[in-house]
């Protein structure tokens, strides 16, 4: 069992790595990333489904046995789909599970922040992403992770990785983000916020600032609010051109442009987004559609070839039983 002292430490752990974060677009794609910290064989984790801004003492992580999450980097592709993960012993009194990407926390440090960066994606979502990197970061160890599906298989790519030997800190993901751990929150900190603004200066980047302006409607969205002045005229710019995972995981099958039932209606003869549900979801919509025309419009700025998931990724994607898990919270 975990003491009142360990909860106390690891929540107050996960808060101060996670505050920088929560309540700035700045950083973060929407719900986009997950947080860890650790205390000897127990860690504490972002749960599936919330955002950094949900990260609290009482809300929106548990806490877990990383021994029992080690176990799962070998089980086998079969056991994964089966969605193995409720074998893990939950040592914080909780209905909710971790996050999907759970395993690659456990073989990391003891501080781990893993965010859909939006700046980070500029790079990871264009064909010139490790020549970039190689540019931008010449005494920077890290490592450069082609596309993998997240969950398991990512984790052992990771664990892979740290057994060769080279343990380094920073790990970028194609079309996907970046991953920075350390045994100190600063050390994490000061990593993470060097490598964001060595992008946003090499690049000479457009800034983007509070992520849900009260200028617009919760749930009621127009094209000039999110487009970045970029042609918006086709619904497949949206689902079939997947930049990262997140953007099919909300998007396909939910939006329409002529069935205004859809949790997300696209008018285009009013130029209007229209999206029904929760107001998580309404949130992390708006983001996910200021995230998506943002890395085109700096792509288009800055003449790099974009970069899509592929089919046969985004498939996967939607078969694992995490991700169906993830959708029910939104």
């Amino acid at each position: 069992m975990i003491s009142s002292t360990q909860n106390e430490s690891l929540s107050q752990n996960i808060r101060n790595l996670t505050c920088p974060y929560a309540s700035s677009w700045v950083h973060v794609q929407g719900p986009g990333g997950n947080t860890s910290a650790k205390d000897g064989n127990h860690m504490i984790i972002k749960a599936s489904g919330f955002t950094f801004d949900d990260v609290c003492e009482n809300a929106g992580v548990v806490i877990l046995r990383v021994d029992e999450i080690l176990k799962l980097l070998f089980r086998s592709i079969n056991e994964q789909l089966q969605d193995s993960k409720h074998s893990i012993s939950y040592l914080s009194k909780s209905d909710l599970r971790a996050s999907m990407e759970v395993e690659f926390h456990a073989v990391l440090g003891k501080y781990v922040l893993h965010t859909h960066n939006v700046y980070v994606n500029i790079l990871t979502c264009s064909k010139a992403c490790e020549l970039l990197l190689a540019q931008m970061f010449p005494n920077l160890d890290y490592i450069f992770i082609p596309f993998v599906t997240p969950g398991l298989p990512l984790a052992k790519c990771i664990y892979n990785h740290q057994l060769s030997g080279k343990k380094v800190r920073v790990f970028f993901l194609k079309n996907h983000g970046i991953i920075v751990h350390g045994e100190t929150i600063d050390e994490v900190h000061a990593l993470y916020s060097f490598v964001q603004t060595t992008i946003i200066q090499s690049l000479n980047l457009d800034v983007q600032h509070s992520h849900f302006s009260h200028t617009i409607k919760l749930g009621v969205y127009q094209f000039n609010q999110f487009t970045h002045g970029l042609n918006f005229e086709n619904l497949s710019f949206l689902t079939q051109k997947i930049l990262v995972p997140d953007q099919s995981i909300f998007f396909r099958g939910k939006m329409s442009d002529s069935d205004d039932t859809k949790d997300i209606f696209i008018s285009f003869p009013n130029q209007t987004v229209i999206v029904q549900g929760s107001k998580k979801y309404q949130y992390a919509v708006y983001d996910m559609l200021r995230m998506i025309f943002y890395i085109l419009a700096q792509h288009k700025k800055l003449k790099l070839e974009t970069d899509y998931i592929s089919n046969l990724d985004v498939n996967l994607l939607h078969g694992l039983q995490a991700e169906k898990y993830r959708q029910s919270l939104l």
